[in-house]
């Protein structure tokens, strides 16, 4: 899912999305069973709102990732752009 590792940030989202949907469904399933019998709507109801905030917070580390890397790619092409536009300048001040 995440390609680079090294962005805390997208790491800790990704850990506790899938966190939180594996305690929604476990939630849903212990507040869901009355008397030996299951809920449905209860397990639904834990169980729909964990898997919602959990793919929510999946998204935003994705989100996040790729500003990473964008940010990476701007920080890489930005000296060469600077030396461009020096060269540029003096191409016209020459002339």
């Amino acid at each position: 899912m995440l390609k680079n590792k090294e962005n805390l940030i997208a790491v800790s989202l990704v850990f506790m999305g899938w966190i939180i949907i594996a305690a929604a469904l476990i939630a849903g399933a212990t507040f869901g069973n009355e008397l030996g019998e299951i809920n449905w709507f209860t397990f639904l109801c834990w169980s729909l709102a964990g898997i919602s905030l959990g793919l929510v917070l999946l998204g935003l580390a994705e989100i996040v990732e790729f500003l990473n890397i964008i940010s990476d790619r701007i920080r890489e092409d930005k000296p060469h752009s600077n030396s461009q536009q020096v060269s540029a300048s003096e191409d016209v001040s020459e002339k």
